[in-house]
């Protein structure tokens, strides 16, 4: 089954996005940051990674760079989606 974890500092969107997939019958992990997700078991388990663009400490774009560098290129497909105006 697909596992897709779930970036984003913004616990409505976090719990959202996890309900919408999770509906669809994927296995979904949530974390709160770029940071949480990399110190994760799940940096090596998940399929897919959504993150937002703008977090606080690293971004998404940020977390995409680290994870191409790490040799994650399957998971690295970049879509840009964010909350701020």
């Amino acid at each position: 089954m697909l596992k897709i974890s779930v970036v984003d500092d913004d616990a409505s969107v976090r719990g959202a996005i996890d309900n919408l997939l999770s509906s669809h019958g994927y296995l979904v992990d949530s974390f709160v940051s770029a940071e949480a997700f990399l110190q994760s078991a799940d940096l090596q388990e998940a399929s897919c990674v959504i993150a937002d663009v703008l977090m606080p400490a690293m971004s998404g774009v940020e977390l995409l760079i680290i994870l191409r560098t790490k040799g994650q290129r399957n998971k690295c497909r970049f879509a840009r989606f964010s909350s701020a105006s």
